[in-house]
């Protein structure tokens, strides 16, 4: 007999979500998981990265029909769900439960900033649907919204989904000062990641400091790995540090999703980090924050090599700025 599907409480295990990317998973476990996610950003974004590293049954119902009838009715189930509603309708798991009214979500497309307000009835004029939630995924399906930008709406929130010549398009992750997503620049069309400051962070001084002292940082450096900085600006009272995008993972999960690297990759990549560090060094700057979560493998697609970008210089001491400030105990020669 049946559960009946519940909201888990607590994140699943990494294997898990790997279960439910691979189709592997039971359908109403599926489905508990996938109530799970609406709310849970961080499931979601290792849901993406397991979809990334491994095609997957989603991926392959989406290319071709099985050679084969599968032996399991749920997987059967599942492809021919993907098979009959396309990339952009699978999308629709992860959109909240819980969404504002028609009248709201129009408001809301009008305030957000993603579109000129007298070019909203126009997007809207093909969309027919009864509720929020159905023209959500019809603008998801037309792309003119992305999954990400559709949940804010969904919810009656507005703000923040331009940062200046920002669009947010995606959440990557979050951390102690703030959050962290995909974005793209308005004019230049420039895939970017930006890190923007919390409400609780713009409160302490501290934090506020901690994170002047990164965007400074990052743009003192200029070393192949080490993440480079295009801009930091404010918008709206909300502090932001523009940085490359890097498609890749960081090290704590890869390992944690596939196990130990190979040793002699392991000494490369070990290597490469001394000398970024080495480098930062000369340059003044002690990171004291290094650790495999602040590590990013970046992977060419062209060559299949992987090379190390680090992160996170918010904790960074910068002893020649320190040395060269007007503040310094030690006057100037």
């Amino acid at each position: 007999m049946a559960i009946p599907p519940t909201k888990i409480a607590a994140c699943p295990p990494n294997d898990v979500l790997a279960q439910l990317v691979s189709g592997s998973l039971h359908e109403d476990d599926a489905v508990k998981l996938f109530q799970h996610l609406d709310g849970c950003d961080f499931c979601r974004n290792k849901v993406d990265e397991h979809e990334k590293r491994t095609p997957g049954v989603l991926a392959s119902a989406r290319k071709s029909k099985p050679r084969a009838k599968p032996d399991h009715p749920q997987l059967a189930n599942l492809i021919r769900k993907v098979q009959n509603q396309g990339t952009s309708e699978v999308a629709v798991h992860l959109l909240p439960q819980e969404v504002v009214p028609v009248d709201s979500f129009v408001t809301g497309l009008r305030r957000c900033g993603l579109f000129p307000v007298e070019e909203v009835d126009g997007l809207l004029s093909g969309v027919t649907a009864a509720d929020s939630s159905s023209m959500a995924k019809q603008l998801i399906k037309q792309r003119k919204l992305t999954p990400f930008q559709a949940r804010v709406l969904l919810k009656g929130r507005w703000k923040g989904l331009v940062l200046g010549n920002y669009v947010l398009l995606k959440k990557l992750g979050q951390g102690g000062m703030g959050n962290v997503f995909k974005a793209r620049h308005r004019r230049l069309g420039r895939v970017v990641c930006v890190k923007v400051m919390n409400s609780v962070g713009r409160k302490s001084p501290n934090m506020m400091e901690r994170f002047r002292n990164e965007a400074r940082t990052v743009a003192a450096l200029s070393h192949p790995d080490f993440v480079v900085a295009h801009d930091a600006d404010e918008a709206e009272g909300v502090p932001f540090l523009v940085m490359e995008y890097i498609e890749g993972s960081d090290l704590a999960k890869r390992v944690a999703a596939h196990g130990p690297l190979p040793v002699k990759q392991a000494l490369e990549l070990v290597c490469e980090a001394a000398e970024a560090l080495q480098y930062a060094h000369d340059q003044g700057i002690t990171h004291r924050d290094i650790k495999p979560h602040n590590m990013l493998l970046s992977e060419d697609s062209d060559s299949d090599e992987v090379s190390i970008k680090i992160l996170d210089m918010g904790l960074a001491r910068f002893d020649s700025v320190l040395n060269d400030s007007p503040d310094s105990a030690t006057p100037p020669p």
